[in-house]
């Protein structure tokens, strides 16, 4: 699992989150003479993040966190928790041993009102769990490697960058955000209308939602996904008698 480490992806996401018209890479949003003096702010801002991501992305690494994991979901959780208690929002934990998972992280920033209400979502644990031997962040010039790292580690510490980037710029204190961060996402818990409840409830009193898990890139370009068909599973169960081949049905 490899991430690039640069500054493009994030500000495309800082701007998005922002509620703003450019969100593009950082570089062709600098050169737009359509941005607004906040929205420069934010591009510059989301630059100077860039550094502190990557430290935050290596620490959240190098903490196992796979599903079945919960002591690791859990510290994954509290690190969040407090970056987002640090931006002025109000976070709770919500434990989920009902369905034998870890639990789930929401925060809320309470804005004017007057602007969109946003949800920004995302998931804390990996595919690796204690037993794997993939545990370790390295870097390799601009790439990192590691658990997670890009499913969804990177979108974590981009998370808290944009939330950064908006704070510094001004245009966080208006903000009407919710977070909502499960702990299970590789391995859900069942009933699903539990261990998503949270997600639900929030989604329901929100205008917009973005999903920090990896952005796709194109022909060297940052590529976000603003819809998809999603996927879905049936089951089919059927009643009657059990005959061998060489029985006749009668």
């Amino acid at each position: 699992m490899t991430v690039r480490l640069t500054g493009a992806f994030m500000t495309t996401l800082v701007l998005a989150a922002a509620g703003c018209a450019a969100a593009q890479s950082a570089a062709a949003a600098s050169e737009r003479s359509g941005l607004s003096r906040q929205e420069r702010k934010i591009v510059a801002a989301a630059h100077a993040q860039n550094a502190p991501a990557i430290e935050l992305l290596e620490q959240l690494v190098d903490i196992n966190s796979g599903t079945m994991n919960p002591a690791g979901v859990e510290r994954i959780a509290r690190i969040m928790m407090s970056q987002f208690q640090s931006l002025g929002f109000k976070v709770r934990w919500v434990p989920m041993e009902a369905v034998g998972r870890a639990g789930n992280v929401v925060a809320e920033h309470t804005g004017s009102g007057r602007g969109k209400r946003i949800l920004l979502i995302g998931h804390m644990d990996t595919v690796f769990e204690k037993d794997s031997p993939f545990q370790r962040y390295e870097r390799h010039g601009d790439s990192a490697v590691g658990p997670g790292v890009n499913d969804m580690k990177d979108g974590l510490s981009i998370m808290v960058s944009a939330l950064r980037s908006l704070d510094q710029a001004g245009a966080l204190a208006d903000a009407d955000i919710r977070i909502v961060l499960s702990g299970d996402e590789e391995n859900a818990g069942r009933p699903i209308s539990v261990s998503r409840a949270d997600m639900i409830q929030a989604a329901e009193h929100s205008d917009v939602a973005l999903e920090f898990e990896a952005l796709a890139e194109q022909d060297g370009h940052d590529m976000g996904t603003i819809s998809r068909r999603s996927s879905t599973s049936r089951a089919a169960q059927a009643t009657g008698r059990r005959l061998s081949g060489s029985t006749r049905a009668r």
